[in-house]
């Protein structure tokens, strides 16, 4: 859906409302994620009222949200059914460089997961150090993997 970057002297937030994601992926040779919004370096974004389902990568990163740098999202009121990757990662969040990454995260429904690492992996959540989390009224069901942990 989204791609944000982010100079660091720039504090900017940009907010994405009532918004609905169908069937997004699930092409030949796909190599990354981000399947919602991937934010980088320190960009920042609001995400209220979303939906999405069929959020698909058989060849790699399936991840809803990539975070790096200091980038910061906060999502309230998320439902997600049906997300499938296939990479060393977490399939609502995926860090990586972290210098003070932040996620928040408020009622949400995650539904019908399924993560197929080859090697060890996450099937919700993948941070590093200098990343920090907040998740509030989350309900998930039905997480599926091969060589996945929760977190």
């Amino acid at each position: 859906m989204a791609y944000i970057n982010s100079d660091y002297n720039v504090n900017s937030i940009i907010k994405f409302e009532n918004i609905q994601q169908i069937n997004s992926g699930n092409m030949n040779g796909m190599k990354s994620g981000g399947m919602i919004m991937a934010i980088e370096e320190n960009g920042a974004a609001e995400i209220e009222n979303y939906y999405a389902e069929n959020l698909i990568n058989h060849y790699s990163s399936g991840a809803a949200f990539i975070l790096t740098n200091i980038a910061s999202l906060t999502v309230r009121n998320l439902e997600i059914n049906k997300l499938k990757g296939k990479a060393v990662e977490g399939l609502l969040l995926n860090t990586f460089n972290s210098k003070g990454v932040t996620f928040n995260a408020y009622n949400f429904t995650l539904n019908d997961f399924h993560q197929e690492s080859v090697t060890t992996s996450a099937a919700l959540l993948w941070l590093e150090e200098n990343t920090n989390v907040y998740i509030e009224d989350g309900r998930m069901l039905n997480f599926q993997g091969y060589n996945t942990q929760l977190v």
